[in-house]
């Protein structure tokens, strides 16, 4: 991996934890995230500390009402009409060998 790829990666992993380090402070929301970065690296966060959480995916309707779900795309959109004045720049996808 290029130097510079690994710098805007640490950057934005470093912002990330601290997003979800302030969800979970100062909104009381409890997070679950697994990124995979080109398989170098695997973050795993689990904010609740339980073996039992984050449910099957089967449990999570019964248990969330009001549940959003995005895919890339929907989440570009989704940013974009929350930030009408701010202008996404999302990364080229990487090439595949």
């Amino acid at each position: 991996m290029k130097f510079i790829d690994r710098l805007r990666y640490s950057k934005r992993k470093r912002t990330l934890l601290k997003k979800v380090y302030e969800l979970c402070t100062l909104c009381d929301v409890d997070v679950y995230l697994v990124a995979v970065h080109h398989g170098d690296e695997t973050v795993i966060i689990n904010t609740r500390n339980r073996g039992d959480w984050p449910p099957a995916e089967e449990q999570l309707e019964d248990m969330y009402l009001m549940m959003e779900r995005f895919n890339l795309d929907d989440l570009g959109e989704y940013l974009a009409e929350a930030e009408p004045n701010v202008e996404l720049e999302l990364p080229e996808p990487p090439e595949l060998l």
